[in-house]
């Protein structure tokens, strides 16, 4: 677009504010700002300032990267009177190095994954993230255009704050008129430092997802991606890097607010904890005096905690209107003027398909095709529109209630032809609603839907209303309804998957559909709806789907059985004439679910029956028939599951075998979690330890074994060790994925003694759920290890003319153990239901057996009973230094010993 064709009104250029200074080379003016305006001189309506955020100009307010016109013009063309700045030393406004301080320059990676294209799982809100025009990332031609626009920004900000105030008084005094500011994340302070300072200038503040949050960074999502920024002090004032004018006014040499913790009621909803002024809080009464509207889009990291900044004004006293807020009250109830007890919580079953809508439409298809010939479309180019609302929102000057927002919402439905509870069924209304309904589904069946909630405590006498549409009995009596909650459950298990490389297997768990809608055995579609009955009352605490999962458990039990009778009296029968079966992937389905199903369960090692099972299938159908299809998709995800039991339980794997490492993979090339695979799945075999009751035990028990096969089995661990240090140099540089997980935690051990704080929920940069299994799984193998040298390099004699290794060791264990807890973070924060977290969690199990630290077998040991993990592996966690921490008991409760399933599943 050409924006010299349009009409945007009168423009000028000028300069506000500045002083003279003097150096060595003589005078010169510095903080000036630079000033243009765009619209008709003389129009009546107050004016709008716009101030640009960090390391952008006025050109972000004047066009867009792709060639539209910026808000600036929009609001011009639409009759506004508007005042671009330039920052001071920013942009048109000259800048100083001696006065201003160096600036600091975003990179391009920091823009992608905060703005522009970041990861659907770097913050609750990101998978929303849509509407950024191309794709956002470097080689675009808009994204190109867009970083080719940023420019440095001071990085101080309290010499920000200070240099800014002047300048904007300057310009609101030439103004002459009460004006509308309109801030930016970086310039957010600064709006609240001109109020504080101008208020009778003002008429008032549209703040654009104002920088935050309040006092210090979260440890919340994106923030503790970065562990630098965790317990930063950002803003010692609160909303601002310098003190405003309090009332009461704060003592002298005050640095900085008294503040604490402060936790959002709707954690559930995606709002981070954070911090808040300490009551009683000081009041700020010349920014009060200033209407504020806080503007919030969905899918910006903003949405996470400017709710953090909102509280904090109003607890100052300042009116605020936040215009990403939520009602508590949903629009279903108000239409039909029902009591709302709030949102429910759990999956909703919607029958969609065509001969239901069909059929829920008679009647009532003329009434709703008037509404939709009624209703107005929305431009969505009209960027200008939320700057419009704010600036009403401003001049109604406070914020209007949840209550009187829905009332005149029912005014406005009072007179529509809503179709009457009693009238027309549930599905009606919905359909009538159309978008206005929050759902995804789609036409081509009925959807499950989880429904998270406002809060996840706010249960009360509806806490059951998630079966309220359908039962789970009546799903299957119904095949569209158990085919939609079957494929729903499919999707949210592989969710993960979402943001993979193409170059990942694809899953088997996709053909469950197809199993369930044409089932070779019915043991096959008893163990399917038992683990995603079990799956669903685990994700909503549901105790009638868990005894609906129990039922169809010892129903597909049964039936199995049946079968294996069935197939074994054929043999006898038949003796050798006839050629052994083969086991396909159904077959081999039945034991792997129900494997899945005892992990829910938590039923101590019966889950490690069922995969030996699976097991013993794979070897009957033997390598060659486990390259392509199904089969090889189950035999390359039963094999990670087979290495930790063997490793766990001390038996050798039956897949540790030259055929059984190389044929499979024969069509379909090894990616690096196999290959880190291949060593767990030697681990047995190659250690060759002591018999014991569990992997601690046969550790422990080494002392027994003689001088000599503790020399050899000293050099197969540091053959070991080699390989592993193989694959990690591979996995770095093959895959550029957590590649500064291990090291960082590795250096910093290994200059202490074991004494450093693990950290808690700290991510690291993994590209994905497989990157952080695949290291999870180094760091598993790798404390294995170490843990017997440390055990064998106990035993030794040592004298003062040798270096004593068991210091190392015990921090290279350390470094390895806080490396998984970083994983188990990563996967507990993207999906904690999915099967890499699964997978995750048996490395987390090595942590509790064989850590060194008992702050991290703690935390380990709270991420087990956290997601629900426990299988009996060890009831007592002895560390090797004598300390001993209770591991806590699990009951068989699959016959209603103690409570019920796990409180995660895993897949």
């Amino acid at each position: 677009m050409v924006l010299e064709n349009k009409n945007w009104g009168w423009s000028d250029l000028f300069y506000v504010g500045g002083d003279y200074k003097k150096d060595e080379r003589g005078t010169h003016l510095t903080g000036q700002m630079c000033v243009r305006r765009y619209g008709q001189n003389g129009n009546d309506r107050a004016p709008v300032v716009l101030i640009h955020g960090a390391a952008q100009t006025g050109t972000h307010w004047e066009i867009t990267p792709d060639g539209r016109p910026g808000l600036a013009l929009l609001l011009a063309q639409a009759g506004w009177d508007c005042y671009v700045v330039d920052q001071p030393g920013v942009g048109r406004s000259r800048y100083h190095e001696h006065d201003l301080g160096p600036l600091s320059h975003y990179s391009l990676e920091e823009l992608q994954s905060s703005f522009t294209s970041p990861w659907p799982h770097a913050w609750p809100q990101a998978k929303l993230h849509t509407q950024w025009p191309g794709t956002g990332q470097k080689g675009d031609s808009i994204f190109d255009a867009f970083y080719a626009s940023q420019v440095g920004h001071l990085a101080e900000y309290k010499h920000v704050e200070s240099l800014f105030y002047p300048a904007a008084g300057a310009l609101l005094q030439r103004i002459g008129q009460p004006a509308y500011l309109v801030t930016h994340s970086q310039s957010g302070p600064l709006g609240w430092h001109v109020a504080d300072k101008y208020p009778d200038l003002l008429k008032g503040i549209i703040a654009l997802e104002p920088h935050g949050p309040p006092f210090k960074y979260p440890d919340y999502p994106p923030f503790n991606a970065r562990p630098a920024l965790l317990g930063k002090l950002i803003h010692p004032y609160g909303i601002t890097s310098t003190p405003l004018r309090y009332e009461p006014p704060l003592p002298d040499g005050a640095t900085g607010l008294e503040y604490e913790r402060y936790q959002p009621d709707d954690l559930g909803g995606g709002l981070a904890p954070g911090f808040g002024q300490k009551a009683p809080r000081r009041q700020l009464p010349s920014v009060a005096r200033v209407p504020v509207v806080v503007v919030t889009a969905e899918a910006s990291y903003h949405a996470t905690y400017d709710h953090l900044t909102v509280q904090f004004l109003r607890g100052a006293g300042v009116s605020v209107e936040h215009c990403d807020e939520r009602s508590n009250l949903c629009r279903q109830c108000v239409r039909f003027g029902l009591p709302c007890s709030g949102p429910v919580q759990g999956p909703i079953i919607l029958d969609m398909t065509e001969k239901v809508s069909q059929r829920t439409r008679r009647g009532g298809s003329k009434a709703m095709e008037r509404k939709t010939q009624g209703r107005a479309s929305t431009p969505i180019e009209n960027t200008n529109l939320v700057v419009h609302e704010a600036i009403a929102a401003c001049n109604r000057g406070s914020a209007a209630t949840t209550f009187d927002m829905f009332d005149s919402h029912l005014k406005e439905l009072s007179g529509t032809d809503a179709v009457s509870p009693s009238t027309g069924s549930f599905f009606t209304q919905i359909d009538n609603d159309g978008p206005s309904f929050t759902t995804s589904a789609s036409s081509s069946g009925p959807m499950l839907l989880p429904r998270d909630g406002f809060s996840s405590g706010k249960r009360g006498k509806h806490a059951d209303l998630q079966l309220q549409l359908a039962k789970l009995e009546q799903l299957y009596g119904y095949e569209p309804f158990e085919e939609c909650f079957v494929a729903q459950f499919v999707n949210l298990v592989i969710s993960a998957r979402d943001t993979v490389s193409p170059k990942r297997p694809r899953s088997w768990f996709l053909s469950i559909p197809d199993f369930l809608s044409r089932p070779a055995t019915p043991s096959v579609k008893y163990c399917i709806r038992a683990v995603a009955s079990a799956y669903y009352s685990v994700m909503y605490h549901n105790k009638s789907a868990e005894m609906t999962a129990v039922e169809w458990y010892l129903a597909g039990l049964k039936s199995h059985r049946s079968t294996l009778t069935r197939a074994a009296n054929d043999v006898m029968r038949c003796g050798n004439s006839e050629p052994q079966k083969i086991p396909d992937s159904q077959q081999i389905c039945v034991p792997l679910m129900f494997s899945y199903f005892e992990f829910m369960k938590g039923s101590g090692t019966a889950w490690t029956q069922h995969m030996a099972a699976a097991v013993e299938m794979l070897l009957v159908r033997g390598p060659a028939k486990c390259q392509t299809g199904l089969e090889h998709a189950m035999f390359r995800s039963i094999r990670p599951y087979d290495g930790f039991r063997a490793l766990l339980t001390g038996e050798r794997s039956k897949l540790d075998a030259q055929e059984w490492r190389t044929i499979p993979f024969a069509e379909n090339a090894k990616i690096a979690l196999d290959f880190i695979v291949d060593i767990l799945l030697s681990l047995p075999r190659q250690l060759d330890l002591p018999p014991g009751q569990h992997l601690r035990e046969s550790i422990q028990s080494l002392p027994t074994l003689s001088p000599a096969a503790q020399d050899a089995l000293e050099v197969r661990l540091y053959a070991l060790l080699h390989k592993l240090q193989d694959w990690r140099w591979y996995f770095e540089h093959r895959h550029g994925a957590g590649g500064d997980s291990t090291n960082h935690n590795l250096d910093a051990a290994t200059i202490c003694t074991c004494e450093r704080p693990i950290p808690s929920s700290s991510t690291y940069d993994y590209q994905d759920t497989l990157a952080a299994i695949s290291i999870a799984v180094y760091d598993a193998i790798s404390i294995v290890l170490y843990s017997v040298l440390l055990t064998l390099a106990s035993v030794k004699p040592s004298t003062a003319l040798e270096i004593d290794p068991t210091l190392r060791y015990r921090s290279c264990i350390f470094s390895h153990g806080s490396s998984i807890l970083n994983a188990a973070a990563f996967q507990h924060f993207t999906d904690p239901y999915c099967g890499d977290t699964t997978r995750t969690n048996f490395a987390v199990q090595i942590v509790v057996l064989l850590g060194v630290d008992d702050a991290q077998r703690l935390q380990a040991q709270k991420y087990i009973d956290i997601l629900g993990y426990n299988h009996n592996v060890v009831s007592v966690v002895p560390n090797f230094g004598g300390t001993v921490v209770e591991a806590p008991e699990k009951c068989d409760t699959l016959f209603g010993l103690r409570s019920s399933f796990s409180q995660q599943p895993i897949f």
